[in-house]
């Protein structure tokens, strides 16, 4: 599989084919953080894998770049210089992008790429399972589950999967004392909108929602049945928090 397969991927980066997943890396990248990128990247793979029982059959990829520079000109936008993205995915494969802990130190926390990295895959499974496709900035055309429930249950799955629940209920405070609530549509706004000043307080309502759902019924049964609950919230109504509080029934 060629970088010209992949878009987001700059000309002359190394391509590691690997049995789960593909890795792109800059030649300048040391050979100690592509051993830890591989060793990462199926630590959570395997771990994601098995929390939700599902295994993709779309072919993974992750490309990290070497500098926030390269990032934001092969995205076409600007990004912050920890930010990762999941830009990318058809019917056969999907992209997830990253940067080195080059481009800024705090991309060398382990702790936190994991994390960071359960985040995105999440986003490529609830892509799979919901047979979403993407392409960043076709505006969504072909996206099946809305910003708000792709948003929160990726934050979500990736508490969970590492046992740290303590910001997610954090969330659900913060949700049963805002006294702003915001509509679906407009949750879904601010998530799109990288640099949308609300955009922290939509993650926060939309983990808190789904988040909510799972506590009502199981995290297995909000990513089985993703299509119909994206169904059953219109953009016009407000998200909140006894909306999530009874069971979704099929």
């Amino acid at each position: 599989m060629s970088t010209f397969e992949f878009p987001y991927i700059p000309g002359g980066y190394r391509h590691i084919e690997l049995s789960d997943f593909s890795l792109f890396a800059s030649p300048d990248e040391s050979s100690a953080h592509v051993e830890w990128l591989k060793q990462t990247v199926r630590e959570v793979s395997d771990a994601l894998r098995s929390f939700l029982n599902f295994c993709p059959k779309r072919r993974l990829a992750v490309c990290c770049y070497r500098s926030n520079q390269e990032a934001c000109e092969c995205l076409d936008r600007k990004i912050d210089s920890t930010m990762a993205l999941a830009p990318f995915d058809d019917n056969s494969k999907g992209l997830i992008v990253l940067q080195s802990p080059e481009a800024d130190r705090r991309n060398g926390d382990s702790n936190r790429m994991k994390r960071i990295l359960a985040h995105e895959m999440a986003h490529q499974f609830v892509s799979e399972i919901s047979n979403s496709k993407k392409v960043l900035g076709d505006g969504n055309v072909n996206r099946i589950v809305p910003a708000w429930l792709d948003e929160g249950f990726a934050v979500v799955v990736s508490r969970l999967v590492w046992n740290d629940i303590t910001p997610l209920k954090e969330s659900i405070e913060l949700f049963n004392n805002c006294t702003e609530l915001m509509t679906f549509g407009e949750l879904n706004w601010h998530l799109d909108d990288l640099w949308s000043k609300l955009r922290d307080k939509a993650f926060m309502c939309s983990t808190a929602a789904v988040y909510l759902l799972v506590q009502e019924t199981s995290v297995d049964y909000v990513f089985r049945h993703l299509n119909i609950i994206s169904g059953r919230y219109d953009n016009n109504g407000v998200c909140a928090p006894d909306k999530f509080r009874e069971e979704i029934p099929l």
